[in-house]
């Protein structure tokens, strides 16, 4: 029997990247970045921030034209910084479509000088994560999430896995529970001989009951997405949903990288 032998297995929790200056989260700040004039029962809110940014994305999307001939949905997860003048840069894309990456870029590139997010009364670097959904009804009706799910790193309380409730380090244990999950998938195979070396990304949604969704595995080795999606999805993997301030329960994703070395054996029974 073929069996996949691990010589290497490095886990990276996805954080922003080094920057000069702090960036401050949703759950950290006083008031969130002003897009537009349009008005929000609560300005500065969370639930204002994407109402504009949805309108925002509404306003200038343009579905890439193959991927409408092709029928091709999906979603592509960005990543930016709000500077504390409200310039817009560190605009960081991924999606299983590479159209889709592009439009994305493309769409957060009109975004013009906004009002920046403040700190106790002051303009502070802001860092902000969110899916773009691409569907096919968009190109006649768009389709916008009020409030998309938010990052687990951004939330008041991330979602943790039901074996870490008492450690003292939530977000720790949640990488490691990760971890372990992902290295005991089953079934991954490659023939005698052959090796695999290559980054391996996971991203996940997680409802307000826990239950894990939209689960995608980006790799080049095939056998290693299935089963990474398979086992994610499957009733094996239990969590607590994140929380907002007020404790109550909220939608979340979570994304990761690992870089997978491996090499096939065979092996009798």
């Amino acid at each position: 029997m073929k069996k996949l032998l691990f010589l290497g297995f490095i886990f990276c929790f996805h954080t922003a990247i080094a920057q000069q200056q702090y960036r401050y989260k949703v759950n950290e700040v006083d008031e969130l970045p002003i897009i537009s004039k349009i008005e929000c029962q609560i300005p500065a809110s969370l639930e204002c921030f994407t109402l504009q940014l949805n309108a925002h994305i509404a306003t200038n999307f343009q579905y890439p034209a193959e991927a409408l001939e092709k029928e091709i949905t999906g979603k592509a997860y960005v990543q930016f910084l709000v500077d504390s003048l409200g310039m817009i840069s560190k605009i960081q894309v991924r999606s299983m479509e590479k159209s889709f990456e592009e439009e994305s870029i493309r769409i957060m590139k009109t975004l013009p000088q906004i009002v920046p997010a403040k700190k106790n009364g002051k303009p502070v670097a802001f860092s902000h994560s969110f899916p773009i959904v691409f569907n096919l009804k968009m190109e006649k009706e768009p389709v916008l999430e009020r409030i998309p799910p938010i990052a687990c790193e951004d939330a008041a309380v991330p979602p943790v896995f039901i074996g870490c409730r008492k450690s003292k380090n939530g977000k720790k244990c949640f990488e490691e529970k990760l971890f372990e999950l992902v290295t005991k998938s089953k079934k991954l195979y490659l023939g005698d001989g052959e090796k695999f070396s290559g980054k391996v990304s996971v991203y996940f949604e997680i409802n307000k009951d826990g239950i894990i969704s939209n689960a995608i595995a980006v790799t080049t080795f095939s056998e290693a997405k299935k089963a990474v999606e398979n086992y994610l999805t499957s009733k094996e993997v239990i969590l607590e949903p994140a929380k907002n301030k007020e404790q109550l329960p909220i939608d979340s994703y979570f994304k990761t990288d690992f870089n997978l070395l491996a090499v096939g054996r065979t092996s009798n029974r």
